[in-house]
Formats: structure tokens, sequence, C-alpha cells
């Protein structure tokens, strides 16, 4: 093992393992470092890549070429070591490829060569699908099959959330585990959540498929309503089973905020959104969207604590100042005027304010985190407040969390945004009315026909986006391509 090598697998140890499962333990992480000190297979080379294209990105645009290189050098070498692993067709095969998918959608992920991740974690379902096996642990490796399943099973959920139903397979199929009296610890109670989390996604993905071949008949259409309710009854009974993890007081409270852990805030937002998503009427859900406002503020709230709390800053500001900075920039006045509810350019001052505020310094991993629901909050909440900050929280954040890239959430929630209001006002002014006075102040100042869903997030080749959106009726989709 040369000093490149030993100096990447310290780094890994030190930095990448503890940030790949964001605020949860996980063993999965220590088995790579394990197997990669152990002897020559293709782990070491996958784990030394992800690990100098770790230290590359969180020197956050140092253009450190050589480190790049030769990460680049010890993925390529990896990628040839498991096809003659393959080849040879030995018994501990099966492990390492599996294991090499997940470590190389890392890397990916890392680059934000999207559509790359997405292929490798494919690649990783077609290994299940095609080789049945247990998940017990009488094998030649040590790595835990269920949790290299979480990994895969957690993308699939991440593809599914944007609309794409690439990963509408049987291999990650998600079959919810009884619910304890009481979890024993946040990653058992992170973990159930997240089973809920994917099935909800196939859920809706096959519900949504189905409404669209055809009108569904009585008989499927009772059987998606029992089975929504029996998703409440389970969401219902982790809630109960929370309660000591949970014992910091209600989300809408910042002071029951600020005293929970990091882990704890990923909870509470990831099962308000869960709450939302199954009290949603489906049949009008963007107009049902405004009863939600409260639920969307709190997710919103939780997430600006849990950023205060685990992303340092750089240069003077070590941290976000969420009680005293964003209630300043969102006092001044009680709605926000058209100056600032418009402009597309993700570096313009005028929608998103950062002319004055602080770096974060970068973060990635492949577990569920804030990323996702601040989106969803931007793009689905009418109350300009509570957007605007949700907008301007992505696109400060500096978060990579598996396939949701904040900078890009940002951008296309302020795409959805400005397609939105620009229709509102119009509605809005009267005739001979100057334009840049009018404002919008609550939800109802966006109405139905002003309103868009976004269909599909897409990553395409060229690190390029697509973006597929209509109206509310369903009247047309129009097509949108991003530059990442």
């Amino acid at each position: 093992m040369d000093w490149r090598e030993k100096r990447a697998l310290k780094f890994f140890m030190q930095r990448t393992a503890p940030e790949l499962e964001g605020s949860f333990l996980s063993q999965l992480w220590y088995e790579f470092f394990q197997l990669a000190t152990d002897g020559r297979n293709p782990i070491r080379p996958a784990v030394v890549a992800v690990a100098s294209m770790h230290e590359q990105y969180v020197t956050s645009g140092s253009a450190d070429l050589p480190l790049l290189d030769y990460s680049m050098e010890q993925y390529n070498k990896a990628i040839r070591e498991v096809t003659q692993l393959n080849a040879a067709k030995q018994e501990h095969a099966f492990d390492l490829a599996l294991a090499a998918c997940v470590l190389f959608s890392c890397l990916e992920g890392l680059r934000g060569h999207y559509q790359s991740l997405i292929s490798h974690i494919l690649s990783g379902m077609n290994i299940m699908s095609h080789k049945v096996v247990s998940m017990d642990t009488t094998r030649l490796t040590t790595l835990s099959r269920v949790l290299l399943h979480q990994v895969l099973m957690r993308v699939n959920a991440q593809v599914m959330a944007m609309g794409d139903n690439c990963m509408l397979s049987n291999t990650c199929t998600v079959h919810l585990t009884v619910i304890p009296d009481a979890f024993t610890s946040a990653n058992e109670a992170m973990f159930a959540l997240e089973q809920l989390y994917c099935a909800l996604m196939h859920f809706y993905t096959n519900a949504d498929e189905a409404f669209k071949s055809q009108r569904p008949s009585a008989e499927r259409a009772g059987k998606l309503w029992w089975q929504r309710e029996a998703f409440k009854d389970h969401h219902k009974q982790w809630k109960r089973s929370s309660t000591h993890i949970l014992h910091y007081g209600p989300p809408s409270s910042l002071s029951s905020l600020s005293q929970m852990p990091p882990e704890a805030l990923i909870l509470t937002i990831t099962s308000i959104s869960i709450s939302i998503s199954l009290d949603i009427d489906i049949r009008n859900f963007e107009i049902d969207f405004d009863r939600f406002e409260d639920q969307f503020r709190e997710i919103v709230m939780a997430a600006e604590v849990f950023l205060d709390k685990t992303s340092p800053g750089t240069g003077d500001k070590s941290s976000l100042d969420t009680k005293n900075f964003w209630t300043e920039y969102f006092s001044d006045e009680s709605h926000i005027p058209r100056s600032e509810s418009s402009g597309d350019s993700p570096d313009s001052t005028t929608g998103s304010g950062r002319k004055h505020k602080p770096e974060l310094m970068p973060s990635f991993s492949m577990r569920f985190g804030v990323v996702p629901h601040l989106y969803w909050a931007a793009a689905r909440c009418r109350s300009p407040r509570i957007k605007r900050r949700a907008v301007l929280l992505l696109l400060l954040c500096n978060r990579r969390e598996g396939l949701w890239d904040s900078k890009i959430c940002g951008r296309v929630a302020e795409r959805v945004i400005t397609i939105e209001e620009t229709a509102a006002l119009a509605h809005k002014e009267p005739a001979g009315f100057d334009g840049d006075k009018c404002v919008l102040i609550s939800a109802s100042d966006v109405p139905g026909d002003s309103r868009v869903t976004v269909l599909q997030s897409k990553f395409e080749a060229g690190n390029k986006i697509r973006i597929s959106y209509s109206d509310i009726e369903g009247a047309g989709e129009t097509v949108e391509i991003l530059e990442l």
C-alpha cells in the first residue's frame, strides 16, 4: 500500500464514512474500510477513489487536478478488477460487485454526475434480481447485504420522488417491518421511516401509472384507498413508538426545535412530509396543499435549525444565525414585492438575497436529509414567505444528499415560482396598474389556473436535467432543459 492509498483510507475513516451516513450511524462504510485494508480486492481502489474525490469535493473548488486524476485512476482500476472478478465467477463476486456499485454511485454523486449514479444503482438492483441470496452472514466477505440493500432502497425512493419511474422494480419493493412498541434508537426509527417513504414512492408511482393508462375500476380505486389507510396506520404507530425520541415539544416552536439533536430534526422533518403526503387529496393536490401551510413552515424551520447545527460556514461566518439573520431577512415586509419574486438567474441577488449570505461548506451523504423536503416546501407551498425561505436555504446550504443537489433544487424551485407568480400577477394587476408595486401576500393570491405541477425531473447525458411540468388541469406538457 503506497502513501497515497494510506492517505485516502485515513481520510475515508475520518471524514468520508461519517459524512456518508449523515446524522445516523451505519457499519456499512466501516465494513468497506475493513475490506479495503484486509487484502487486494476491487473494494480498495473503489474506497480510495471515493475518499480522494470526497477530499476534492470538500475543498470546494480548489482545482486540485492531481488529486482528481488520482481518484479517476483508482476508479477505473476498481472497474477493471470488478469485471475480472465477475468473469472468474468467484464465490464472493456477488458481494464485492454489489459493494462496488454502491461505492461507484457515491463517487458519481460527488462528481455531480447523477445519471451515472443512477446507472450504478440500477446495476446493483440487477445484480440482486438475478441472484437470489439470503440476507444471512454465511459468506466469504464481512459485508452486510441488508445494509447494501438499504442504500439501494434509499436511492430508489429518491429517483421516484423526482417523478422518474425507471426504478419501478420489484427488486427494491419494500415490505414494511413491524413497528415495535418503542424504538431502541434514532437509527432504528429512521430505518422504519425510510421503509415507509420508499413504500409510499412505489405506491404513488404505481397509482399515477394506473390513472394515466385508464380510469381505475371501483375495485382498483378501493384497493388504493385501503392501502393508503394502511400506510396511515403504520405512520401513526411509528409516531407512538418514537415519542421518547422526539420528546422536545411541538415542531412549531423554534425553542423546541433548537433543543433537538440533528437526528431528531431529520426524523421530525421526514415524518411531517410523510404526514402531508398521506393526507393530501390526490384528486386536487395542488390546491389542497394550501391546507398544509403550517406543516410546510415547520419543515422549513426544522431544516433551518438543522443547518445551523450541522453546516459550518467559511470565512468570517461560522454558522447560520437562525434566530437573527433569517428573521431579519423575512421581517422587513409581510409580503414579497414583485421585484423580489422574479428573476430566473440563480446568480442574481434580487430573488435569492445571496449577496449578503454566508457560504456554507459542501456536504455529501447518501441518506435522507433536508434537501428533498425543502424542495417540496418551495415547489408545493404557495405562501410567498415560506417558499422563498425554503429556496434561500436550498441555494445556500451546499448539500448533496444522494441525487438531491440543493443548488439544482433551488434553481428548479425558483423557475416554478417565477412561472406561477408571473401568471398570478397577470391576473392581479388591473389595467394601467404599475406591476412592480403589485404584491402576493398569501397562497390564495396564486389561483389554481396559475399553478403548475412538476411531473418529472430526469437527469440526462451531458450534465443536464430535463424538467417536465404542466398546469393543474394536465392540459399540455412543457419541457425545459437546465444545464447543471
